[in-house]
Parts: structure tokens; sequence; C-alpha cells
């Protein structure tokens, strides 16, 4: 009935935001890790600049679809 179709959509929402959330923080950590290496001069400033801007977009994205849910 109505009530167990809100629990599956309840259910496939926390496991959206789950993975959501799990994606966020993969980035996170990889951005914080080529910040570390950067500083220990791993990266020129121009790829650190291209590879961070590139975690910086996609945790950006991931924050947006968070702050819908």
């Amino acid at each position: 009935g109505k009530k167990e179709t809100i629990e599956q959509e309840l259910t496939s929402l926390y496991d959206t935001k789950g993975k959501i959330e799990k994606n966020l923080e993969t980035h996170q950590e990889t951005l914080e890790e080529m910040e570390f290496r950067q500083e220990l001069g791993e990266f020129s400033q121009e790829e650190f600049y291209a590879q961070s801007k590139t975690q910086k977009d996609k945790i950006q994205k991931f924050q947006t679809l968070l702050s819908g849910i």
C-alpha cells in the first residue's frame, strides 16, 4: 500500500544520500591529500591548481546534491 511505497522511497533516498556523502568525503580527502603533497613540492603550481579545481568542483556538486535532499 501507500505506507510501503513511502518506506521504499525513504530507503532509496537514504541510500542515495549515503552514496553522495561517501563521494563527498572521498573528494574532500583527495583534496586534503593534494594540498599536503603540494606543500611537499610534489606538484607544480599549475598542476595543483588544475587538479584541486576539479576536486573543488566535484565537492561543490555533491554538496549541492545533499542540500536538495
